[in-house]
């Protein structure tokens, strides 16, 4: 019995907002104590900076960890005959046979199938590693024990198709993600330290748009390869060629440094 459990992506996207967050919380404390250094007036200012900006910061800090807490805790076993389902708050068995119907929810990297017996409805959350395979075995193993009168075949295939391509968004995109950041930063961090001028702040904002436009083309590449192979009729979906996406992703981050290498260009040449 194979199990499922939720991919590394959602790991690094945690700590990735709360790297972002714990600049903030350092910034939140620095900038009334640098007042109070150079005015005296840390009381005052403090308080009226502090606050809101404490509340903001907790809020979205204990939404992250919290969900983090969630998502950990899902899980799934599947097999000829039955899927475990578990959550933090229980654990389900779903047994072919008892299906009655089910329901396809996309929202993103949030899809979930919902399953309705005689008994009870559960909603299957696909955030696990491998989802596609996941829906792909419970296809087989519906079809299998005669029930596939409860799903139709061309709406499961989108679905697949969909929670496929957002498995390589999600696995991928976070990594862009990360190089746009330090890309930003750095434009930040450049314009601190030279002459600003129109001009320059709207070749920054065009050339970065450009950038972030190209970064996700990457990704199109990948899953325009992988929807050649696809084949409805069959519902037949190749399994991922690790060694090609890495090649791919590389070459874009290559071509990312080179486009922003030619934006810094341009940024001191105007």
């Amino acid at each position: 019995m194979k199990e499922y459990r939720p991919g590394k992506e959602y790991k690094y996207f945690n700590i990735f907002l709360l790297t972002i967050f714990w600049i903030y919380g350092a910034l939140i404390l620095f900038i009334p104590i640098y007042c109070f250094i150079k005015d005296g007036t840390f009381i005052k200012d403090s308080l009226n900076f502090i606050f809101p900006k404490v509340i903001f910061y907790g809020f979205f800090l204990g939404s992250i960890l919290y969900t983090n807490h969630r998502i950990y805790g899902i899980k799934a076993k599947i097999d000829s005959k039955q899927i475990i389902y578990t959550n933090r708050r229980s654990t389900r068995i779903i047994h072919y046979k008892d299906i009655q119907k089910m329901k396809l929810n996309s929202y993103g990297n949030r899809s979930s199938i919902k399953v309705y017996t005689n008994t009870q409805k559960i909603r299957i959350y696909l955030i696990f590693k491998d989802a596609y395979e996941f829906i792909l075995e419970m296809k087989k193993d519906l079809d299998t024990s005669g029930k596939s009168a409860v799903y139709s075949h061309k709406k499961l295939f989108k679905f697949v198709r969909m929670v496929f391509n957002n498995e390589i968004m999600n696995q991928w995109g976070i990594r862009l993600i990360f190089i746009l950041t330090i890309e930003l930063l750095l434009l930040i961090v450049i314009f601190s330290i030279i002459a600003v001028t129109e001009a320059k702040i709207i070749v920054a904002l065009l050339g970065y748009i450009s950038i972030m436009v190209c970064s996700f083309i990457t990704i199109f590449i990948i899953q325009n390869r992988y929807k050649k192979e696809t084949d409805e009729k069959s519902f037949y979906f190749p399994p991922r060629d690790m060694g090609y996406e890495k090649t791919v992703v590389r070459k874009g981050f290559v071509i990312l440094g080179i486009l922003f290498v030619i934006l810094l260009i341009l940024i001191f040449t105007v």
